[in-house]
This record gives C-alpha cells, sequence and structure tokens, in this order.
C-alpha cells in the first residue's frame, strides 16, 4: 500500500506529516509541545551525520519533527509498541534518513556513546519505575559526552488534572513500592487512540500511565549519573479534554554529571 492511497504525499514538508500524524485537533501538541521542541533543536544544532534518537517514538511525530530540524542527520526512532513501529515505518517508507524499531526503553539495542542527541517526549510516564532508572540509565550510557537530552513529560503536580483530561474509559491503581525509589508510584490504565490510515483511529491495548513523583526522577537521574542542565520548564497551560489543566506538562534539559 502507498502513502498516496493512504491520503498522504510524501513531497509535503515533514510539518505536513506531523500534523496528519497527530491531527490539527492536538492543541497541547501543536501549540506548546511542537512549538518548544523545534527552539529546543534550534538552541542544540548538530553536525552532519550526528545521530539522534527518539525514545518511545509512537507513530513517528516527534522523529519527523526532528528530521525537519536536523535533516542531515540519521533520526532513529524506537517504541515498546508492534503497532506503532509497523505505522511509523508505514508513513516514513519515503523518508530513508529515518528509521523505526522494535525495543524497550529500558534495553536500548545500541552501543555505548552512539548518540549526539537523545530525546523523549511525553514517553517517560508510560514506563514503570523499575523501567524508568533503566531507561535513564541506558541515555547515559549511548549518550556521548555533552549530548544535548531532552525529556517532557507529564507534571507530577498536575497528575490528577492530567487523569481527568485523559479519558473516560479508565482504571486507577493503587500505589506501588518500589523497594529502590523513595516513594510509591501511582497509576491509571487506559485505552488510547492514535490517528490511523483512511482517517481511522488505532485503539491501542491497555496502557500505563505513572505518575512518577519528582523525588522517584531526581533519584533515578541520580543514580544514572544524570542532571538538570537547566531548570525544569513548564509548557504553555492549555484548555483541554477535562477543561482548564494548570502547568500541566513539563520539559527539562538533561546532561552527564
Amino acid at each position: 500500500m502507498t502513502q498516496k492511497k493512504e491520503g498522504f504525499q510524501h513531497d509535503k514538508t515533514a510539518r505536513s506529516w506531523i500534523r496528519h500524524i497527530e491531527q490539527s485537533s492536538d492543541v497541547f501538541r501543536n501549540q506548546a509541545l511542537y512549538p518548544f521542541t523545534t527552539a529546543w533543536f534550534q538552541r542544540h544544532p548538530l553536525a552532519p551525520e550526528q545521530k539522534v534518537l527518539d525514545v518511545c517514538c509512537g507513530q513517528s511525530a516527534s522523529t519527523c519533527l526532528a528530521g525537519e530540524a536536523y535533516p542531515n542527520n540519521v533520526i532513529i526512532g524506537i517504541d515498546y509498541s508492534h503497532t506503532l513501529i509497523a505505522r511509523a515505518r508505514e508513513l516514513n517508507m519515503h523518508r530513508p534518513k529515518l528509521s523505526f524499531y522494535e525495543a524497550s526503553a529500558g534495553q536500548i539495542p545500541f552501543p555505548s556513546g552512539y548518540f549526539d542527541l537523545i530525546m523523549c517526549l511525553n514517553g517517560i510516564f508510560h514506563l514503570s519505575p523499575q523501567t524508568l532508572s533503566k531507561f535513564f540509565m541506558e541515555v547515559r550510557r549511548m549518550s556521548k559526552p555533552g549530548a544535548p537530552i531532552l525529556i517532557t513529560s507529564v507534571n507530577p503536580e498536575a497528575y490528577k488534572d492530567f487523569a481527568e483530561a485523559f479519558t473516560k474509559q479508565r482504571q486507577y491503581s493503587m500505589p506501588a513500592r518500589v523497594s529502590h525509589m523513595p516513594e510509591r508510584t501511582s497509576w491509571i490504565i487506559g485505552k488510547p487512540q492514535v490517528a490511523g490510515p483512511k482517517g481511522k483511529k488505532i485503539t491501542l491495548g491497555d496502557t500505563p500511565f505513572y505518575k512518577h513523583s519528582w523525588k522517584n526522577i531526581e533519584y533515578a537521574l541520580q543514580n544514572a549519573d544524570l542532571s538538570f542542565a537547566e531548570p525544569p520548564k513548564t509548557l504553555a497551560s492549555l484548555q483541554l479534554v477535562g477543561g482548564p489543566n494548570r502547568d500541566l506538562f513539563v520539559a527539562y534539559t538533561l546532561q552527564h554529571t
């Protein structure tokens, strides 16, 4: 099946792909996350052929955004979901600089010091506390010294608002004690929908959304010899499905300690 039959035109700009993949109705991504990320890319230029890793890439919207910012670089996206990786490959079959692999964020199959930039947009809240610790250790291992690292996620202080805005089809789970984390971690289980071919939506299976507290995040970073390169930045507060949500998402840049 070609891209054209599905209504995609691969000769359009990457931004057109991003809008098609994530749908223009996604106010948060189009008005807050993507503009912030594009500006962040501009502050962190790369030399040609340097390598970028996009963890929890989903069906490739964030990977396409990186591809637009770094057209002369190798961009690799990974995700645990077979469905989303298959869709990402399908959407980007005509973009040879983008490649996609099915892999866990806690066990990424690339050599140490391989990447010159690593990003994970709105992905770590899908990771269990154990996997979160492993993820940061993998980020530290695979990133070259001085490589910029961008993470965006739910603001722990606004997690209740996020849960209410996410979906009516949800199941709340009791907080869990993880021996090496300072605080208990609660989560919700949802069935998110993502954009699919021919305007249809793909409904994913049970997907966890974890409330990682700042204490647990800071503990995991310290354990991985990573630290904040600058204070965490709140992304724009927007009106989402559940109504006004104050300081719903946050972004932070990491560095080697």
